[in-house]
């Protein structure tokens, strides 16, 4: 059975937290759907049989990477149920890591759709445009930095409070 998923970068730590504490809120406050923080690279439609040979692929991609930092700080909406309210993600190994993508997994989706614009989503949803900017007032946060340490290979279909990783795939530590 072909499986959707997404090849995403996760946060830790504390900023794991501070952005799934936030995602949370909204989502409570303003009936949305829960759903892990992450900046998606690309997308993937995958064999049970062959989840083994993504595993190995993801691997390939993360060992061409060097941990790196990522701030996120401007806001952004969109008419677009994932891409709602987000965050604008920013750091120079982004285009690398595009790049890597690219080469390693051809097949992949969304890559430059995501390079044109990476992001991370606060809320999924449709929303007139004067709740977005109330849900943004209310919730702004400073620039957050994170430390992407790595890729998850993300299962992505079904409800999005479902969605999860099943696999990580570590950076190289420089």
């Amino acid at each position: 059975m072909k499986r959707k998923y997404g090849i995403w970068i996760l946060p830790i730590g504390e900023e794991k937290q501070k952005l799934q504490s936030l995602i949370n809120s909204i989502a409570d406050e303003y009936t949305a759907p829960k759903f892990i923080p992450h900046i998606s690279i690309a997308g993937m439609l995958c064999e049970d049989s062959q989840l083994d040979t993504m595993k190995a692929r993801v691997d390939q991609l993360a060992k061409k990477i060097n941990a790196f930092t990522i701030s996120l700080g401007e806001y952004g909406t969109m008419e677009e149920r994932h891409r709602c309210i987000y965050m604008l993600a920013k750091s120079n190994m982004l285009t690398e890591l595009f790049d890597e993508t690219t080469i390693i997994l051809p097949e992949a989706v969304k890559i430059e759709r995501n390079r044109a614009m990476p992001h991370m989503s606060i809320v999924y949803g449709e929303y007139p445009q004067e709740i977005k900017r109330e849900i943004i007032s209310k919730h702004l946060f400073n620039t957050i930095t994170m430390e992407a340490n790595g890729l998850d290979l993300c299962l992505s279909e079904g409800p999005e409070e479902k969605w999860h990783s099943v696999y990580h795939a570590g950076f190289n530590l420089a």
